[in-house]
């Protein structure tokens, strides 16, 4: 059971507010272990209650979103005589969400009076797995079944969609001497059907999306020697929309001793795209959406090293690793906000996008009592559209990013104190002609302090801060006072012809936050 409290003043002045202006969250995970005969189950269950408005900013926009949720979830497996595994799980899961303006109600759902975006969404899975034999070899049958629907509206923009996805897959593995060898052949169909211009044919009607992708793949990874392994790998998939796509990897690995282990790894990739899927942004907001050609999947190459090492000591030990990385993607499926401020413009990328960089990654344990955690990513993110363009950041690709925690124990206690945190660097914004805010963001810290104390053998309480640094983003929405854009052609008020826009957000738009939690076993 997991309560949080927030207040945008001071933490003192939060703590002084508690009953008066505090909002709460309200968190319950339940889980129980089961069995029946030689099958073994999970089931556990979670609801999450949010609904209170604030808004920290004074922009008259909720700064959180306003979330009711529950999900259901079961998982057993059998015991079988032949030892192969016999797993089934499946979950449900429903919200109701919304965001916008603090006077919204549900009767202003999809209409240009009073803005706020409202999605309720239901989704059930299941997923399962089953070994059986045959001709005297093992396989393993992997399946799963999806579906999704959504009822969303963004302003006055609705969008009704459903999706059902199912997949199965047989593998084999077998070892052959050296070579530890896996073969598969993977099937997946996916239906998905919406009110946008997305499941339409040329004359207008609608024309639920049906994609049938099936193929195969096949691995060998080879012990060259006790220190060095390779690994090479083809997939190959055909897609009945776009044809066959295949996709090689090759790897390789070497462990001189048990301190030290270096990996070189390449391979390619491909991701066919539904932008109302997965980019919501495509919906939000007072832009249209214009999708100018047919899309074509998006392929990468891609090439890894990366070097790990442990130093134990006497009461503890510590460790890293260090990678470079590279990837070079063609048919990059690019979203324009510069070309129009009142529109966003799909297209393939006639040209390339890289990313490439650094990551470092450090861990020290000392006597079970202290753990540091640490490691930041350097990147640099960036496309060239056209064969002499110049090189292009990427919008809301940080160039730098760290993540760290710092762990202590006090065992006599029994009590724990954790601080997390992420730095971000400049990112690259979505801005408009003559726009009064900075096209990069500035560097900003998410800072978070925990106490946990167990009591007895089955309670455990928790509390803390969130955002200790209370940093807060500037101007996220522009023209939230005229979602509508209904007064957009005032000269005198608006010379610079703004118009509504929420996609400049870059962080949460959260102050200081106090949490509280309890943990029990029963």
């Amino acid at each position: 059971i997991n309560v949080i409290t927030t207040d945008p003043g001071t933490s003192s002045k939060f703590f002084a507010d508690f009953n008066a202006t505090s909002r709460k969250e309200w968190n319950l995970d339940l889980s129980s272990r089961l069995s029946a005969g030689k099958a073994q189950g999970l089931i556990g269950m979670n609801a999450f209650l949010y609904n209170t408005r604030h808004d920290i900013n004074e922009d008259n926009f909720t700064d959180v979103t306003q979330q009711k949720r529950i999900s259901v979830f079961s998982k057993w497996e059998l015991q079988r005589k032949s030892k192969l595994p016999f797993l089934f799980a499946a979950r449900y899961f429903a919200e109701n969400r919304w965001g916008g303006e603090l006077q919204w109600s549900p009767q202003w759902r999809g209409s240009d009076s009073i803005y706020g975006e409202s999605i309720i969404t239901s989704r059930v899975e299941a997923f399962g797995r089953y070994g059986f034999r045959a001709a005297k070899q093992d396989f393993l049958l992997e399946y799963s079944y999806n579906f999704h629907d959504q009822d969303a509206a963004y302003g006055y923009k609705l969008y009704l969609a459903t999706q059902h996805t199912a997949f199965a897959q047989v593998r084999w593995n077998k070892k052959l001497g050296s070579h530890d060898i896996t073969a598969g052949v993977p099937v997946r169909y996916t239906q998905y059907d919406d009110n946008t211009p997305a499941t339409m044919n040329s004359s207008g009607k609608n024309q639920p999306d049906k994609v049938l992708i099936a193929g195969g793949f096949v691995q060998d990874e080879w012990e060259l020697s006790d220190k060095l392994t390779t690994l090479i790998g083809l997939r190959y998939e055909y897609n009945d929309a776009h044809g066959g796509i295949a996709a090689p990897r090759l790897s390789f690995k070497y462990a001189p001793d048990n301190r030290h282990t270096f990996r070189l790894s390449s391979g390619n990739g491909f991701r066919v795209v539904n932008l109302f899927t997965e980019d919501h942004l495509a919906l939000s907001g007072a832009r249209d959406l214009l999708v100018l050609n047919t899309l074509k999947p998006e392929r990468s190459w891609n090439l890894n090293f990366n070097y790990a090492a442990q130093f134990p000591f006497s009461n503890g030990f510590a460790g890293g690793d260090i990678s470079l990385f590279y990837t070079h993607f063609t048919n990059r499926i690019i979203a324009d906000y510069d070309s129009d401020p009142q529109l966003i413009i799909y297209d393939n990328l006639d040209g390339y996008a890289v990313s490439r960089g650094l990551s470092l990654n450090a861990d020290l344990n000392i006597a079970h009592r202290l753990k540091f955690l640490t490691g930041f990513t350097w990147m640099d993110v960036f496309q060239k559209n056209g064969k002499l363009a110049e090189k292009e950041r990427i919008l809301f690709a940080p160039d730098f990013s760290s993540s760290y925690s710092l762990s202590y124990s006090f065992p006599s206690i029994r009590l724990i104190i954790d601080l997390t945190g992420k730095t971000y660097g400049a990112m690259k914004l979505p801005v408009v002609p003559n726009d009064y805010r900075p096209e990069y963001s500035p560097w900003f810290t998410l800072l978070n302090l925990q106490l946990s104390k167990k009591i007895g053998q089955y309670i455990e309480v928790y509390g803390g801060l969130k955002n200790l640094l209370n940093f807060i983003p500037e101007d996220p929405i522009l023209r939230p006072f005229d979602p509508f854009d209904k007064n957009v052609d005032d000269p005198v008020n608006n010379p610079h012809g703004y118009t509504f826009d929420p996609t400049y957000n870059y962080a949460p738009v959260q102050g200081i936050k106090g949490f509280f939690g309890i943990r029990m076993k029963i």
